[in-house]
C-alpha cells in the first residue's frame, strides 16, 4: 500500500528536528495562553512550502529561525530552554500525494501497524515508543506520537521526551513537535514532560492553515 511511505516521511522530519536545551524557566506558559497573554505566529517563510500556518504561543515564548530546511520556526521560553516547540512542513513523496482523508484515517487507525512503523523509525536515533493515537486538525487526519530519545552532540548526552502531532494535506505533512529535555550528561534537569504536555496540546490545537479559508 502506498501509505507505507508515511513513516519514511515522518522519520525525515523527526530526525532533523533534534535540538537541545539546558535550563529551567520561571513562568506558567499555559496560564499565559489561558489568560490571553499570548500572540499569534503566522508563517511567512519559504519553508512553509506555500502554506500560511499560524499558531498561538505564550508571550514568554520567542520564535527563532531554524537551520533545518523542514523546520518553519522553533519557539522557546525566554526564561530558559529546557522545552521547545517546532513547526515543520514536509512535501509528501509523489507516491502518496492525493490520498483521500478516508484512506488516511483508515490507515492511521490501525494501532498495531502504526506502532510497528513508529518503532522501526525510532530505532534510527535510539528512540523509545511511548504511544500514539489518531487526531484531526483543521479537518485533516493525522496522529500524535510520543517517544523518548537519547542523543549525543559533541561530548554531551541528552535525554528528551517528545510529542509530535502530524497531519496530512493532499501533498504535505505538517507537524508540531513539543520537546522536553529531561537529562543532561546523565543528570536530571528536573523538567517533567507531563508538566508541559497540556501546553503542547493547546499550541497544537491552535494550528490554523489560513489558505483553506480564502
Amino acid at each position: 500500500m502506498k501509505l507505507s511511505y508515511l513513516f519514511v516521511v515522518a522519520v525525515m522530519l523527526l530526525t532533523t528536528s533534534l535540538s537541545f536545551a539546558q535550563t529551567a524557566y520561571g513562568t506558567d506558559p499555559l496560564k499565559e495562553i489561558q489568560t490571553n497573554e499570548s500572540y499569534i505566529y503566522t508563517s511567512n517563510s519559504p519553508k512553509s512550502k506555500g502554506l500560511t500556518l499560524s499558531l498561538r504561543l505564550p508571550n514568554s515564548w520567542i520564535g527563532q529561525e531554524a537551520r533545518r530546511s523542514n523546520i518553519v520556526q522553533k519557539f522557546q521560553s525566554k526564561y530558559g530552554k529546557e522545552a521547545q516547540v517546532m513547526l515543520m512542513v514536509k512535501d509528501l513523496p509523489e507516491e502518496i500525494r492525493g490520498v483521500s482523508k478516508a484512506e488516511w484515517r483508515e490507515y492511521l487507525s490501525d494501532a498495531n501497524e502504526r506502532r510497528d512503523f513508529a518503532e522501526a523509525m525510532l530505532e534510527d536515533y535510539n528512540g523509545v515508543y511511548l504511544g500514539s493515537g489518531v487526531i484531526t486538525l483543521e479537518g485533516f487526519p493525522g496522529f500524535w506520537l510520543r517517544n523518548q530519545v537519547n542523543a549525543e552532540r559533541l561530548d554531551n548526552n541528552f535525554g528528551m521526551e517528545n510529542i509530535t502531532y502530524f497531519i496530512f494535506t493532499q501533498d504535505k505533512m505538517v507537524a508540531i513537535q513539543g520537546m522536553v529535555m529531561t537529562s543532561f550528561n546523565g543528570t536530571s534537569t528536573g523538567a517533567s514532560f507531563e508538566t508541559y504536555r497540556p501546553l503542547f496540546n493547546v499550541i497544537a490545537d491552535s494550528l490554523m492553515i489560513e489558505n483553506l479559508y480564502k
